[in-house]
């Protein structure tokens, strides 16, 4: 439907909206045909027909082409009973008969239209914890997640959401936007219509009018798509819709969530009443031009978090000011990349938005292959890094920020240094590790300082203000070293954990690995953190321990130094990270990880291949069943690592496990019924055919 045919629509709809059924029919008796066939299709459907999409409205999309019924099979579903209806079909509640389990058939009055593909094809390429999930597709039919609960529209009608669900909720379903945005697919229907409520939080509907990259073309310019009362400018204009159109929607959404109340077209939102944070995040959302709005849903997700956080007295990190929009595009190099972001304010206690964020890349080289830790001086002057170079050996290098080239430190001096350079508080001296000898060498060069033997490979050391090294010793554990070399001191076990970085005043540290905790240097017991792991923790002198979580987000949490504990929830920062430093002068320097996409293929003894999975994807561990017939393999998503169970002879993918917790080297039994896996917290067991959730068989710390 163009634009002007879409106004016309709508002013014929608004003429008769509030006369009564005779005087509406006379009125529309010299009507155009097709808008008043158009109008009364709508007036037939329940509720307001700004809440029914554009297309909704046109006869031609009515006609009935298959009857289903309760008790019918339709391949080995088995209906059970009708749960909704919509303008385009019915949905029912089913049985999937091979493995007892209940879905939903979502069914389309025509055969497999546009529509209908469309939406198989965006959920499809999903696979996310707020997002219903599509099991199956049949002709005319989509076999989905069965969900308990109620639509967010059905809850509305009782009144507004607290303040907190609206934060809350709303976070959820930006996050589900985030992940589909990031697979190119713009929902261009958020309504509350197509908002489930769930005991596991909220679950997006409806991807109908979803445009995907592959059907870029599917529906051009001038075409309008989506539900009046929630499009945005450009949609309702028929003009090109991207990420931004579904951030309008969403603030709509979080409005209405927040006052029960929808914003009608042209009307200012009222957010007086509402939390000036929150009136801030919907504003920019529902700005008219899409430029001035938030730029990704993933930045909404970390506003509604910041939003959420209690107030405190002093300073408070706000995810915007580390996370800029996407209009920002970084430049990839051939090695490594290390990001650099000022955070000056922070440290000055002004508020972030008084003093704009400086973020830029740093190449390190195409000829260096960069691994491990990239290291920031406290200064905030210059980086150090380690590089192997053409023969496999590994280097110390180091680079100011002001100047274009990095320097080797230790050529001619050594073939295994190791990956984790550290800087001394004067920034004057870095050490690291070579031979299993922990060493210090000036920034300027020259000769190396041996200070420990017995380095621990891979151990990651720390300088305290003091001037004191704590680092892990094979023969002697975690222990304090002094940094001119000399007698060593042990210091109580801590597992396996590797040292991160000292807590203020040096009488601490605070150690991470595995779960993130806390040993005093005065001989207590060490306090973990309870629920939190993570790797590359070191605290941040505003109150805030930052972390890396399994899944490579940057997370801060909000940390008294005084008690030794948190005092609330983590909350992201940036994602795809896969080391990170600090400087005194409040630069964070973070290594971002570069994304995997892989295939799987066969590979015969002639070296000649063949597609096994076509589409690249974040692929990893494949192990072949028995008999040859099934791949097991993990498939990298937001929430970290899942297996998955590839049907070679189908050539079809499905999940096998879920939730945020990582999923890693999957093992058949002999038989194929059943997969191991490793994850952080244990060894599991799970039927292949998903009958049944994993157990846990073993017990295991990592």
């Amino acid at each position: 439907m163009t634009p002007e045919r879409w106004r016309q629509l709508e002013g014929l709809y608004d003429a008769v909206k509030d006369l009564s059924p005779a005087e509406r029919s006379a009125r529309l008796r010299d009507a155009d045909p097709d808008l008043r066939s158009a109008v009364e299709a709508i007036f037939a459907q329940e509720g307001s027909a700004l809440e029914h999409p554009a297309w909704e409205g046109d006869a031609s999309l009515l006609q009935t082409v298959t009857v289903f019924s309760v008790g019918m099979l339709l391949g080995p579903y088995k209906i059970e009973r009708k749960i909704g209806e919509g303008g385009m079909g019915e949905v029912y509640r089913a049985t999937d008969t091979r493995l007892a389990r209940a879905v939903a058939i979502k069914t389309c009055r025509q055969e497999f239209d546009q529509r209908f593909q469309r939406e198989a094809r965006a959920i499809a390429s999903l696979n996310h914890r707020y997002v219903c999930s599509l099991y199956d597709v049949g002709p005319n039919y989509l076999v989905m997640e069965l969900l308990e609960g109620e639509t967010l529209a059905e809850k509305l009608k009782r009144g507004p959401l607290s303040i907190e669900q609206t934060l809350l909720r709303g976070g959820e379903i930006a996050d589900a936007l985030a992940a589909a945005h990031a697979k190119g697919v713009v929902h261009r229907d958020m309504k509350p219509a197509n908002i489930m409520l769930t005991k596991a939080g909220v679950k997006v509907l409806d991807f109908g009018l979803a445009k995907s990259p592959e059907e870029a073309n599917l529906t051009g310019r001038n075409v309008v798509m989506g539900t009046p009362a929630y499009m945005a400018p450009e949609q309702r204009e028929g003009q090109t819709c991207d990420a931004r159109t579904d951030i309008y929607a969403l603030g709509l959404v979080l409005h209405e969530m927040a006052t029960g109340k929808r914003c009608l077209k042209g009307e200012k939102p009222s957010l007086g009443p509402l939390p000036e944070k929150l009136g801030h995040v919907i504003e920019r959302c529902l700005a008219l031009d899409p430029e001035d709005r938030w730029q990704s849903a993933a930045d909404v997700r970390s506003e509604l978090l910041w939003a959420a956080k209690p107030e405190e007295d002093g300073p408070t990190i706000r995810p915007q000011t580390l996370r800029q929009s996407e209009r920002w595009k970084w430049i990839a190099s051939a090695t490594a990349i290390a990001l650099i972001a000022a955070l000056t304010a922070l440290w000055r206690f002004t508020p972030p938005a008084d003093k704009p964020l400086i973020r830029f890349d740093v190449e390190l080289g195409t000829d260096l292959d960069a691994r491990g830790r990239v290291a920031i001086s406290p200064d905030g002057s210059r980086i150090a890094f380690v590089c192997r170079d053409a023969s496999g050996n590994s280097h110390l290098f180091t680079r100011r920020l002001d100047q274009a080239k990095a320097t080797v430190l230790d050529e001619g001096l050594g073939r295994s240094v190791e990956d984790f350079p550290f800087f001394s508080p004067d920034s004057r001296w870095i050490g690291y590790g070579s031979d299993h000898k922990l060493k210090k060498i000036s920034v300027e060069g020259g000769l190396p300082v041996v200070v420990a033997d017995g380095l621990v490979a891979d151990g990651e050391s720390s300088w305290s203000e003091s001037g004191e090294i704590v680092s892990f010793l094979t023969f002697a554990g975690l222990s304090r070293i002094p940094p001119a070399g000399g007698a060593t001191q042990p210091i109580t076990a801590a597992g396996d954990s590797y040292i991160s970085s000292f807590l203020p005043g040096g009488k601490a540290i605070l150690l991470s690995g595995g779960q993130l905790s806390i040993l005093p240097l005065g001989g207590a017991k060490g306090k973990p953190i309870s629920g939190i792991r993570g790797t590359w923790a070191h605290y941040l002198p505003i109150g805030y321990i930052l972390y890396l979580d399994e899944r490579s987000t940057l997370q801060a949490l909000p940390f008294d130094t005084a008690r030794l504990e948190a005092k609330g929830p983590p909350f992201p920062m940036l994602e795809d990270v896969e080391s990170f430093d600090i400087s005194a002068t409040g630069t964070l320097l973070c290594r971002r990880a570069k994304p995997k996409r892989l295939t799987v293929q066969w590979v015969d003894e002639s070296g000649k291949t063949e597609p096994i999975i076509k589409t690249p994807g974040s692929y990893g561990y494949p192990r072949l069943s028995p008999d040859g017939k099934r791949l097991a393999l993990t498939i990298r998503e937001d929430k970290g690592n899942q297996i998955w169970i590839h049907d070679v002879e189908r050539d079809a993918t499905n999940a096998l496990t879920f939730g945020n917790s990582g999923a890693n080297y999957p093992v058949w039994t002999p038989g194929g019924k059943y997969l191991l896996f490793l994850r952080s917290d244990g060894i599991f067991v799970v039927p292949t055919d998903g009958s049944r959730e994993p157990r846990r068989v073993l017990e295991t710390d990592g």
